[in-house]
This record gives structure tokens, sequence and C-alpha cells, in this order.
């Protein structure tokens, strides 16, 4: 990235602690660009992450340092002059989003990119036994939060008797 940007680095060879903006900031606009490609690859239908291996790799990285430049650019001031005159970072933005639409066009299983193999998060189940079934997959990703985790003891619960229920 730090080659599109030279005129950020202050003839250093890449971004560092001293720059404006520095590396920290710049890893966390890759992260940012690398989340936004890979949501668009999940809504078109592809797996995320690719593989280096990909013939589309390539492309991403790049699309992903036009994301990271453009945040880079646009996080110092630089002043319009005409009506219409775009800054390096509105050009670089630009080119990000054009280009991710490019990449929707494509085919891009061609590519080495596989599709979807269908897996969903599970958010629940629409009966017991569905929850049940989702319970005893030895291989499921446990839930972070559960029912009644937070609970505090003698309060009431959702279930059974209610605030609510007991002015009847």
């Amino acid at each position: 990235m730090a080659s599109i940007c030279r005129g950020l680095i202050a003839g250093a060879s890449n971004f560092g602690t001293s720059t404006s903006p520095d590396a920290i900031s710049v890893g966390a606009w890759l992260s940012s660009g690398c989340a936004v490609i890979e949501t668009k690859l999940t809504g078109w239908g592809y797996s995320v992450p690719p593989t280096a291996t990909t013939a589309v790799y390539a492309w991403l990285s790049d699309l992903n340092t036009l994301y990271a430049a453009a945040r880079a650019e646009l996080s110092r001031v630089n002043i319009t002059i005409g009506p219409g005159e775009r800054t390096r970072g509105q050009l670089f933005n630009e080119m990000f989003w054009a280009q991710l639409e490019k990449l929707n066009e494509q085919d891009l299983t061609n590519a080495g990119l596989s599709t979807d193999s269908g897996a969903r998060i599970y958010v629940g189940g629409v009966s017991i036994d569905e929850k049940q079934v989702q319970e005893a997959d030895t291989d499921r990703v446990l839930p972070r939060f559960a029912r009644g985790m937070f609970d505090f003891p003698g309060t009431l619960r959702p279930e059974g008797t209610t605030a609510s229920s007991l002015e009847d």
C-alpha cells in the first residue's frame, strides 16, 4: 500500500509509528476492507476466506489495498480547488467500489472460488425437536450466550409465572 501512498509516508519505506496515518490505523483499514470484500463474496454465494492459490486472490488483494489507501488518503486534509475535483482518497474510494462491482459481474468459480456449501449460522429452532438435534451435534460451535446465564437468584423468569400474569 505504501507504493501508492508515497505522499503520506514522507520518504519512509512503509507506514510506521511516525507516519501519518500510522501503521496501526492502516492495519485496521486493511481489516475493514477485508471484511467488506468477504461480506460481499458471502452475499454473492462464495465461500470465504479465499485461499492464496485462487486465480482471483491478487485482484482481491489489490482491491483491499484500494480500500485502505482511500481511508489513508481521506485521513489527511486535502484541499479541492475546483468544482467536481476529487482528492486522491475520493478517487481510491470510487475505484474500490467500481472494482468491487466488476468483481460481482464475474463468475468467480472459474477463478478458483468455491460456492457456499449452504452452511448457515444457527440462531435457534422452531421446535423442541430441532433444538435437541442441534444440541446433540458434537461438531457444533457452542453458543456464547445461553438463556438464564445473566439471571439473578430470586427474580422472575419469562417461562411460567411472570409479573404480568400475577395481576390477573
